[in-house]
């Protein structure tokens, strides 16, 4: 009668051993893809939050670290469990602990910003990753993406006439998100989850487009914002407004009164990428009509 048993006892031991000989440590090492941009800085590191989910999206594993040095790659020594489908998620710069305990919950997390250019510890970053582990594997490399869009903006003035002045004093974003998704699509939702303005650059910070990169066209200056990327049309469209001390023959701007143009750089402005564009104001640069937008890749 008690052969069974001891049969039983040796078959778990046998599962508990193939399971344990699964288990291996592996090296996650996480990248960040910067773009080329003095401010903010993409690649600084200041928390990082580590997550590792099974197949059925609950949670194994939990990190929290603070980051010692501004970096833009961080390793990890974990245990993971190979034959099986894994989900790691990394999230950057978010000035807090992660505390969902399944895929799905997380899916449903934000991170909210204060004020439009809250992230002088680092700009908000997510990567995540679904593999298996081959036989023998010992490393992963997880990338991170941020959280934002970033909008480049060049002034072409080379269509002018040649009596106007254009002088750039701000350049903002207008119905900038104030929350965003962490694992995305996310966009803002109602008027409530907006800035407005939202980030910006103004005097010397703006003189980017004052300043010529050749003849006539402006070096090129750049804006964030949270990820705004709705679906179908729904949620609220960001916008870039500009303003600029004018003087023609004609019209001439006030000390402390600027006209005002504004744009949509369209429907959707998704994390991670960068957007191009081209501004050209012709003629006497009035009314906004005279300005043309070009998107450029």
């Amino acid at each position: 009668m008690r052969t069974p048993w001891i049969y039983l006892l040796f078959i778990l031991l046998a599962v508990a051993c193939r399971r344990e000989d699964a288990v291996r440590p592996v090296e996650v090492t996480l990248r960040v893809t910067v773009s080329k941009s003095e401010d903010p800085p993409e690649d600084l590191l200041t928390d990082i939050n580590l997550l590792v989910f099974n197949a059925e999206g609950q949670l194994e594993e939990r990190r929290y670290v603070r980051a010692r040095d501004p970096a833009s790659r961080e390793s990890f020594r974990l245990r993971l469990l190979g034959g099986s489908q894994l989900t790691l998620v990394a999230c950057a710069n978010l000035g807090r602990a992660v505390q969902a305990t399944t895929l799905a919950q997380l899916a449903e997390e934000r991170l909210y910003l204060a004020y439009p250019d809250a992230y002088s510890q680092g700009m908000p970053l997510c990567g995540m990753l679904t593999t298996e582990l081959s036989p023998g594997q010992q490393s992963l490399t997880l990338p991170l993406t941020r959280m934002m869009a970033r909008v480049g903006i060049t002034l072409d003035r080379t269509r002018l006439d040649g009596d106007v002045s254009l002088k750039i004093q701000s350049v903002r974003v207008g119905d900038s998100p104030r929350s965003v998704s962490l694992l995305g699509p996310s966009y803002a939702r109602n008027a409530q989850d907006v800035f407005d303005p939202g980030f910006g650059k103004s005097w010397g910070d703006a003189d980017a487009l004052n300043r010529e990169a050749r003849p006539g066209v402006s070096e090129e200056l750049f804006l964030y914002l949270l990820e705004n990327c709705p679906e179908d049309g729904a949620g609220i469209r960001s916008y870039i407004e500009l303003k600029a001390e004018y003087a023609s023959p004609r019209f001439r701007t006030q000390a402390g009164s600027y006209v005002t143009y504004r744009f949509y750089p369209g429907e959707a402005l998704c994390r991670g990428k960068s957007y191009h564009f081209i501004l050209r104001p012709e003629g006497t640069a009035l009314p906004e009509p005279s300005w043309s937008v070009d998107y450029a890749e």
